[in-house]
């Protein structure tokens, strides 16, 4: 799995980044950019919906407002993402990734009275403070 979001990554990187003597890079808007991204993904999320919400007992039908929060974040985060591998590197993009699962978790902890391990709590810990260490050399 790491390895494929590590050549997610990088190829995000080469595609929005590379500039070669004949385009100079995308000339393109940052928002340009991110419905191409991100236009395949909602046209078969949007299918899938569809035909869950003919069945029964769909995936959809025991979401709440907590719920619905929760995916907000996450889609509001890939705006985010888009301006981080247009102007930061990818290291930058790992970091910021591996702090967002540590925020998610303590939220969604606190939404939903999920008890967070000694585990998940020093794992934490290690990562807050190697990004601390990261950034503040």
């Amino acid at each position: 799995m790491g390895l494929f979001a590590t050549l997610g990554n990088l190829s995000n990187e080469v595609i929005i980044k590379h500039k070669t003597k004949e385009s100079q890079g995308l000339k393109q808007s940052i928002f340009a950019q991110n419905i191409m991204l991100y236009s395949y993904s909602s046209v078969v999320a949007v299918g899938f919906w569809i035909y869950q919400t003919k069945m029964e007992e769909s995936f959809f039908h025991q979401w709440d407002y907590k719920t619905l929060f929760v995916i907000a974040l996450q889609v509001s985060s890939g705006s985010t993402i888009a301006f981080v591998l247009k102007y930061l590197s990818n290291i930058t993009y790992t970091v910021i990734n591996t702090l967002s699962i540590v925020v998610t978790s303590v939220v969604a902890a606190l939404l939903f009275g999920d008890e967070l391990t000694f585990d998940f709590i020093m794992a934490s810990t290690f990562v807050v403070m190697s990004a601390y260490m990261m950034y503040n050399r």
